[in-house]
């Protein structure tokens, strides 16, 4: 069986509309696990709002440690998957990911980085410690990083990369070494 993982930056999932989406897409790509980020979902209304999009799948969030909001929530389908949730913080979150009938596990690092690049070397570090713990098992890292590879790439369209371009760099080395 193929797990087919998707992460989406809503930018807002207070509305129906949004909500509506959300099933939609699991439903029509058969997603067995689907990441939400920058949801700005309020910390009293995010299990309502995660039972309205993930129905009888289970899911988690990161909102009691964002007081602007819930930066990431994480549904998965648990006849599909089980899930073992392993770090979580404001930026990030890692699960250990078994597939029910084959047994094949991974991990997977859900993020959504701060727009402030002194708060981004926070993830920098998590993102070190979590490669520390995953060792050399399959690790997928999905997500917005809020800052670009490339300068042309930006919507600035700066001509030279930025501090935060050359410490992204840097930390896709070290997730890769």
């Amino acid at each position: 069986m193929d797990i087919k993982v998707a992460t989406w930056n809503i930018r807002g999932l207070c509305t129906s509309d949004k909500q509506d989406e959300v099933r939609k897409l699991i439903n029509e790509e058969k997603l067995q696990i689907c990441a939400i980020i920058e949801t700005h979902v309020k910390f009293q209304k995010v299990n309502k709002m995660g039972q309205a999009v993930f129905g009888n799948w289970e899911f988690v969030t990161n909102a009691e440690d964002n007081n602007k909001g819930c930066r990431v929530m994480v549904g998965w389908n648990q006849n599909k998957v089980n899930a073992w949730l392993i770090a979580k913080t404001k930026q990030s979150m890692l699960f250990l990911f078994e597939t029910t009938c084959q047994k094949s596990k991974f991990f997977c690092s859900f993020v959504y980085a701060s727009n402030s690049g002194v708060e981004r070397r926070n993830l920098w570090k998590e993102l070190g410690a979590y490669r520390q713990i995953i060792n050399k098992q399959p690790w997928v890292v999905s997500g917005d990083f809020n800052v670009t590879l490339d300068p042309k790439e930006h919507s600035n369209g700066c001509s030279a990369p930025s501090n935060d371009m050359i410490e992204n760099v840097d930390i896709e080395c070290l997730i890769q070494s």
